[in-house]
């Protein structure tokens, strides 16, 4: 859970759009690789992200502006099953809370509890560089 002091229309609008991500840190790719309805980064579409640590393709479930984004991860590396994702936003004292929460499990083929920690370990950071990264942005767009 983040709390970004900016508007959470603003909030929503920067954290569901992928191509912000490219803007951070350790973030090589970042592209809509299939659009979806009725807007281009709405339900049905799929995404492609790679980072230092991790390469996925993500397809959109559920937008509803400007509370929740749910998705599945479709294909990963490292390769995990995933089970769910979501981007939860709600209206905080001073701006808005992102709550961003991920189930997944590795699928490697031993040692499978410790690969999933470590992937664990390795997603957080990416979540953390994008909620700083939208954090910096929409503080600048304000100031």
């Amino acid at each position: 859970m983040k709390a970004i002091p900016a508007p959470i229309d603003d909030v929503f609008d920067w954290m569901t759009n992928s191509d912000n991500y490219r803007r951070v840190p350790g973030v090589f790719v970042a592209d809509l690789v299939e659009p979806g309805a009725p807007t281009p980064q709405g339900p049905g579409a799929v995404r492609k992200v790679v980072s230092a640590g991790m390469k996925l393709t993500e397809q959109i479930l559920e937008l509803d502006r400007p509370n929740v984004m749910r998705y599945r991860v479709l294909s990963s590396f490292p390769p995990m099953r995933h089970e769910y994702g979501s981007m939860e936003f709600s209206s905080a004292a001073g701006g808005t809370t992102v709550t961003w929460v991920s189930r997944f499990e590795s699928t490697a083929p031993i040692l499978n509890g410790l690969a999933t920690r470590l992937l664990a370990v390795g997603v957080a950071a990416g979540f953390k560089g994008v909620l700083r990264t939208a954090d910096k942005e929409l503080r600048a767009r304000a100031g």
